[in-house]
């Protein structure tokens, strides 16, 4: 279980005990973590308030590399095929592979900012808004190819999308209502 805590960096619990405590000291951005995944490649990806740092886990845990142009990722997605996507607090949108950025897309002037992310089962990338949009794309040649844009009646901001096992994809916001 990877744990992120708010001031005092990462926590690896094995069981029921914590077993690994990452801060700045060993090489964290920062203290203050706002979402981890695991990419494809087992690598975790882990967003601080400063940059995002991927960590491999082999034979012990290794800072493998920062990507200081994502600061506050507070939502991190990872694919079947390799790509990461961050969403970080200012609404700007990041796709990753091998550890790199290969994309990143800024809202339009007058557009709601993008709040979430997460990939379906059918390897499109799920993307929330500020407002009560979800954009879909296509991410399987690293660029942005938008597949469907869905109004979400009712929903003001977005905050997070999680599909189940069956495909149905729910979606939480600060409002009621549905998509």
């Amino acid at each position: 279980l990877w744990i992120g805590t708010n001031d005092n960096g990462l926590s690896v619990s094995i069981g029921e005990s914590i077993s690994n405590v990452l801060d700045v000291e060993d090489g964290l951005p920062a203290n203050s973590i706002r979402s981890i995944t695991q990419g494809a490649d087992g690598s975790y990806y882990i967003g601080t308030t400063d940059a995002l740092q991927i960590i491999e886990l082999n034979g012990g845990l290794r800072m493998s590399a920062r990507i200081p142009e994502i600061v506050y990722a507070h939502s991190l997605a990872a694919s079947d095929t390799g790509y990461v996507a961050a969403v970080t607090s200012s609404g700007l949108l990041f796709l990753m592979k091998d550890q790199e950025v290969v994309a990143s897309m800024e809202p339009k002037p007058g557009q709601d900012i993008y709040t979430c992310c997460q990939f379906g089962a059918d390897g499109c990338l799920y993307v929330g808004t500020s407002g009560n949009i979800l954009y879909v794309y296509d991410v399987s040649d690293g660029n942005w190819v938008r597949k469907a844009t869905y109004t979400c009646e009712g929903l003001k901001q977005i905050n997070s999308l999680y599909f189940t096992e069956q495909g149905q994809l729910f979606v939480c916001s600060d409002s009621g209502g549905g998509c």
